[in-house]
């Protein structure tokens, strides 16, 4: 009995095994390896939009672009002020309702 088919990556179960001796509904191991994994804030932001259907909202983009300067520059109060200020005029040219909750 093979000790590897007894364990799931989540704990104990025996995986239901197809014709072909794959298991079903995992995806093979070259899949997992060829997956491309965002490594970044803005890749990590990009998939998560698409993902959660928020690609098309504009002013969430306004949100990233302006991510960094203000992460960049918390330390320094006066830029930091300067950095949020551009982001609410950037915000402020939507016509489209901004619902700041669903970025997250």
């Amino acid at each position: 009995d093979d000790k590897a088919g007894k364990y799931s990556f989540f704990g104990r179960g025996r995986k239901s095994h197809n014709k072909g001796g794959a298991a079903q509904g995992h995806e093979s191991k070259s899949e997992v390896t060829n997956a491309v994994v965002p490594k970044t804030y803005h890749d990590m932001f990009i998939f998560n939009a698409a993902v959660m259907g928020f690609g098309s909202k504009v002013w969430m983009h306004d949100i990233l672009t302006a991510f960094d300067p203000i992460v960049t520059h918390v330390a320094n109060t006066q830029r930091l002020q300067e950095e949020c200020d551009v982001l609410a005029l950037s915000m402020s040219k939507h016509h489209a309702p901004i619902v700041l909750s669903e970025y997250k």
